[in-house]
Parts: C-alpha cells; structure tokens; sequence
C-alpha cells in the first residue's frame, strides 16, 4: 500500500474516518488502514515510553537536550501521536555534552551501532553528524549539530 510506504497511512485512515467516507471504502482496505493506525499508535506509544527515562536521566545529569525530527512533531505538532510513525528518536545534544550523552545512554542499556551512514564512524565528531544507539527495538540517534559541516551554510548552536 503506497500511503505505508510514504508514512501516511495513519492520516489517510484518520481523514476518512472524520470526513465521513468510510463508507465509500471497501471493508479489506478500511480494515488494513486501521491496523496501519493502530500499529502506528502502538509503537509510537511504546518508544515514546521508553524515552521518558532515558530523557528524565539526562535532566538528571544536567545535559539538556532537544528533540528532532519525528518525535518533536509527534509530540508537539500532531493531535494524535499516531499520525507520524517514528522510526527512531533523534536527540539534539551539545557538542561538549557527547561523551556524556554516550556514556548515559550505554549506561542504560543502549549500543551504539557503528557504520550505518555515509560517513565513517571515525569522521563523526569532525564532521558533526551522529551517533546511532540502539536498545532493543528501539533506535535513538544522538545528534551534536544540525547540519553537517560541509553544508553549504553554517548554522550556530548557540542559538538554540
């Protein structure tokens, strides 16, 4: 099903259902739309669950943080956290509080998981990319800029 594939099916089911024309849908396809809400819903549910701790463990250890991306929308932007899937949670730190944030989050059970993108894991800190962890299913991604630093402009963290 495109909507899955483009990360809108939870909105497609919720706009059918509020606009009234459920009953203009077949019933196989009503029915994969609100498992695709429901699945949605149940895993963001869970991984916005399993940040609670991690997040108060960084308020603990004085690091402040800012959510990115997914998250950030999901719990700030949308009614109804079902309606932007999460594939992941990414975490803005700064740059001074990396080692921290990493020696946090192992300390909670989290791996860092090495290679995943373009750039090596050895230019990270050069570049300002980010580190993968991961703890069971759950993938977070700890950020220390927002742009790499080939960008073609420069984008200060002090401002945020």
């Amino acid at each position: 099903m495109q909507a899955n594939r483009h990360g809108i099916l939870p909105l497609l089911f919720k706009a059918v259902k509020e606009t009234g024309f459920s009953n203009s849908v077949p019933p196989e396809i009503l029915e994969k739309l609100q498992i695709g809400y429901l699945t949605t819903l149940m895993k963001n549910k869970t991984l916005l669950n399993d940040l609670k701790p991690v997040l108060k463990k960084f308020y603990a250890a004085e690091i402040p943080v800012i959510l990115l991306k997914g998250a950030a929308l999901c719990l700030t932007t949308y009614e109804d956290i079902a309606l932007r899937p999460l594939g992941d949670v990414d975490i803005l730190v700064k740059k001074k509080d990396v080692t921290k944030a990493c020696d946090l989050l192992e300390s909670q059970g989290f791996s860092r998981i090495g290679g995943l993108y373009r750039v090596p894991d050895s230019l990270n800190a050069e570049r300002g990319c980010e580190w993968v962890y991961h703890k069971g299913n759950n993938v977070f991604e700890l950020h220390w800029a927002l742009l790499d630093k080939l960008a073609p402009f420069p984008l200060e963290m002090q401002l945020f």
